[in-house]
């Protein structure tokens, strides 16, 4: 049985729909502190869009991703200089402070120090868990991509992962070569960790 469940949200520039998250019930100030709660965890990703930041745009899906509860929000830029990654993630960050809303960085340790966000999401070819932990320390949250695999989860949490993300759960367009995750594998990968799971789309 699967004891949490945490729901990601992909925020694109021109998606309103990510008011929805409202529905979902959140504890703000501990969302991996209670095993019974489901959270809600948007994901910014600018990279196939090439707008910028969205959090300046009135009424735009990042600012009412998180006024309707977002319990985090990560910070996913691929293409982009430092100086104006780092002026995007410190803008978030305010906008995060202000709803109570945990800020994750993708894939940038050093992005994640500069800026004192709340952690950090890595896959499997970036930097390893244990020594994300090691460089960031105890009170930053650590999640860690794990596709379909039961033995990357355990990895994962036996190198201080908070939380291990699985998927893709349904099939999609923009990535069709993603690996399939149905839920009944998430079940089974569930059982044999302790750390909640989330649930990529």
């Amino acid at each position: 049985m699967v004891n949490i469940v945490l729901i990601l949200f992909v925020i694109d520039a021109n998606d309103e729909t990510i008011a929805a998250i409202s529905a979902a019930k959140v504890r703000p100030s501990n969302p991996f502190g209670n095993n019974d709660i489901i959270v809600g965890y948007a994901w910014s990703d600018f990279s196939k869009t090439g707008n910028k930041i969205a959090a300046q745009m009135p009424g735009n899906t990042i600012t009412n991703g998180i006024k309707h509860k977002v319990n985090i929000l990560q910070y996913r830029r691929k293409n982009l200089d430092i100086k104006n990654k780092l002026d995007e993630a410190n803008k978030l960050l305010e906008l995060c402070k202000q709803y109570n809303t945990l800020f994750i960085i993708n894939d940038d340790i050093n992005l994640c120090q500069k800026v004192g966000a709340d952690g950090i999401h890595i896959g499997q070819s970036d930097i390893n868990a244990r020594l994300a932990r090691e460089i960031l320390g105890k009170k930053h949250i650590i999640g860690v991509t794990c596709h379909d695999s039961n033995e990357l989860a355990i990895d994962a949490e036996n190198n201080s992962a908070d939380y291990v993300a699985l998927g893709a759960i349904f099939k999609s367009t923009n990535k069709p070569n993603a690996i399939h995750c149905p839920l009944s594998k998430i079940t089974n990968i569930k059982k044999d960790i302790s750390i909640p799971v989330v649930g990529i789309g």
